[in-house]
């Protein structure tokens, strides 16, 4: 898709329209190269439902634009300029809050609990926008990365530079995509805050930690291959979003070029491709890609009992234990049966509410899970996922009453 930037002044406000063209990249009205004197820029749009803190930082020896942090509320657009041959990567912080001196927290990709990040770069899982501009044979090159788990779309768009070349796709196209892989995103990598809401889908080499998944080690460019892991959780990333790496070697199909160009980077689709619902934890995403990308099976509870406060149930390779907590609380206990399933994740609905989704956290051997704020007395549904051998499972769902 190939676009142009203008702007126009209206009611004493600049703002900045996308003009749809055909058909390749985005392209300011001059259709020239960025500035031969060496100044390039960034400019970007928050095309999502959510405000976003963006962060930057520069490459050893290259600063870090705008102190390396700005705010982006839903639909607003912002601009930095670099030096001609400049490095780094710019992210996207969601679920933020800063008071007037620019400190605070975001629920992904904080900087060390500031807005401007001042060149510390953002944790991790969260998606990166990399840049290496006037590289080998003065080409730039850049990508949308998700090797370090994702957390909000975003797209580059190359504005101006060099010629389209017919069956080229990596030169002067678009990386990444607009798609919100934290819908669908595989329970064993979910990121899931207190209250229940999946903020971000980690990688397989943060979640697990593990040579292969990492590609180091013996693994490296030429036999760290996805279709090898225990798990391809790669292909749930790449399947999603085919323009953005989805591990450390995914350099054929991911790394874009261009020469003497500005860019637009959209936290959300390119321009025209639509405006991007970040999830909040419900369904309604348009886009998502398929939700796992391994086996999956249904497996039955061998009891239901939704009359009583306390509820054991033994199904096979798993035990369940339900007890109360106090006045609108219950604490769920998950004991696998000499097994290992790597992260078990409980959904529950309270009353007919919002479902609630949460990972249980692993306490010698036992999973364990408060649930609170249930209200009144009332019976609570509930289903666990898990992946055994390989297979990812989802219980039927149970009920049991809060107490009073």
């Amino acid at each position: 898709m190939k676009c142009m930037l203008k702007t126009a002044l209206i009611g004493g406000v600049t703002l900045l329209l996308i003009v749809m063209l055909w058909p390749c990249v985005v392209q300011p009205p001059s259709s020239v190269r960025a500035d031969s004197g060496g100044i390039r820029t960034f400019s970007f749009v928050n095309d999502t439902s959510e405000t976003i803190w963006a962060g930057s930082s520069g490459n050893p020896g290259f600063p870090a634009p705008a102190g390396g942090g700005w705010e982006m509320a839903p639909g607003s657009t912002f601009s930095v300029t670099v030096s001609n041959n400049w490095q780094g990567r710019f992210w996207g912080r969601t679920y933020c809050s800063f008071n007037g001196t620019g400190t605070g927290r975001c629920e992904t990709g904080d900087c060390g609990g500031v807005l401007k990040c001042n060149g510390a770069g953002g944790a991790t899982p969260a998606s990166l926008a990399e840049f290496t501009l006037d590289g080998a044979d003065g080409q730039d090159t850049y990508d949308v990365s998700y090797v370090d788990g994702f957390n909000v779309p975003m797209t580059i768009s190359p504005i101006g530079g060099a010629s389209p070349r017919a069956g080229d796709h990596y030169w002067c196209g678009v990386a990444g995509c607009g798609t919100d892989l934290n819908v669908g995103c595989p329970s064993p990598l979910r990121i899931i805050d207190s209250s229940g809401r999946t903020v971000a889908c980690n990688s397989a080499c943060n979640a697990f930690n593990t040579d292969q998944y990492c590609c180091r080690g013996n693994y490296n460019a030429t036999n760290c291959k996805p279709t090898t892991w225990p798990v391809n959780y790669a292909a749930y990333f790449k399947s999603g979003c085919p323009d953005a790496y989805s591990y450390a070697y995914d350099d054929l199909t991911s790394t874009f070029s261009d020469s003497g160009a500005n860019y637009l980077i959209s936290f959300g689709p390119p321009p025209g491709g639509g405006k991007t619902v970040v999830s909040t934890g419900g369904g309604g995403v348009t886009g998502a890609p398929p939700a796992i990308v391994m086996p999956q099976e249904h497996m039955a509870f061998a009891e239901n009992n939704p009359n009583s406060a306390t509820t054991k149930i033994t199904s096979g390779p798993f035990h369940v234990q339900v007890t109360s907590a106090g006045s609108g609380a219950l604490h769920f206990t998950f004991t696998p049966d000499g097994w290992s399933p790597g992260a078990v994740t409980i959904r529950y609905d309270a009353l007919g509410g919002a479902m609630h989704e949460s990972q249980m956290s692993n306490e010698d051997g036992s999973w364990q899970y408060t649930a609170n704020n249930l209200g009144q007395k009332g019976p609570v549904a509930y289903w666990f996922s898990f992946q055994q051998d390989g297979v990812q499972y989802t219980t039927d769902s149970c009920a049991v009453w809060t107490s009073s």
